[in-house]
């Protein structure tokens, strides 16, 4: 009588490789638990080249929507840059964990049509480098940073002139980053900068150099942590000679006055919570 004897076989591993690829008109990123290397280049019409690691280009046309996720435990080091002034809508979502790296060099900006770029951080202890340009007056742009129980450092930077539509954000849950944001040029449509902090212990800092020239609205705003430890400044040279339309305020505590952590030019108003 034979005797039975199992058998057990090694399972194929079910990990799923970091991937660049297109769907439509959407380029995606999905990294993986390892460290990648992945480089973009937009002409800012539609047409794309990425480069993953030492794989063959991806060529892609007609992209109005970029997807980069970085979650899966990998530390990669992501770099995308524009080549010629955006001529095309495009959305561009970036999500980054443990020590990813993301740099973004946008300066030939947006001659038309409508750039939204969203940067999530979830416990991420890389480094972000944001460069962004001029957008004309048919052009519009939405820059969006969100720390979540992150640190590292996070720098967003937009020179060149307004004559469209452009809002650069900041904003920080639970988080020790130490952020920056810098603008400097005309604006003869509308900017915004805007920093947001919550119970982070971290600093904000936004910097603006408003050219002589500008006759359109500019607004800025930090919100402070509303307990208090964070450092947030607010510095604005208006060259406009007053000729444009400038709203600014920090909203802070009345500790974090006290302790030293609020600095702020003469033109901005100083309220508490």
């Amino acid at each position: 009588m034979n005797k039975f004897v199992p058998c057990v076989s090694r399972l194929e591993c079910r990990a799923t490789p970091a991937s660049l690829t297109v769907s439509g008109n959407t380029l995606s990123y999905q990294g993986d638990s390892g460290n990648h290397t992945l480089v973009l280049t937009d002409d800012g019409a539609g047409d794309l080249v990425g480069k993953l690691d030492n794989n063959a280009p991806v060529v892609a046309s007609g992209i109005t929507n970029i997807q980069v996720i970085s979650l899966n435990g990998g530390s990669d080091k992501i770099k995308d840059t524009l080549t010629k002034a955006r001529t095309a809508s495009e959305s561009l979502t970036v999500e980054l964990g443990k020590a990813s790296c993301f740099n973004g060099n946008f300066q030939p900006g947006t001659q038309s049509g409508f750039f939204s770029f969203a940067e999530i951080r979830s416990g991420n202890t890389g480094k972000t480098t944001i460069n962004l340009g001029g957008v004309q007056a048919s052009g519009g742009e939405v820059a969006t940073i969100v720390n979540m129980n992150s640190s590292g450092s996070v720098s967003l930077t937009r020179n060149g002139n307004v004559a469209g539509f452009a809002v650069d954000v900041l904003d920080s849950v639970q988080s020790t980053t130490s952020d920056s944001l810098t603008f400097a040029g005309i604006v003869t449509g509308t900017y915004g900068a805007m920093s947001y902090g919550t119970s982070g212990s971290g600093s904000a800092t936004i910097k603006l150099n408003i050219g002589s020239g500008s006759t359109g609205m500019v607004f800025a705003d930090v919100f402070g942590s509303t307990n208090g430890g964070d450092k947030d400044t607010l510095d604005i040279t208006d060259n406009s000679g007053g000729t444009d339309k400038l709203y600014a305020s920090i909203y802070t505590t009345q500790q974090n006055i006290n302790s030293g952590n609020v600095s702020s030019t003469s033109n901005v108003s100083v309220l508490t919570y």
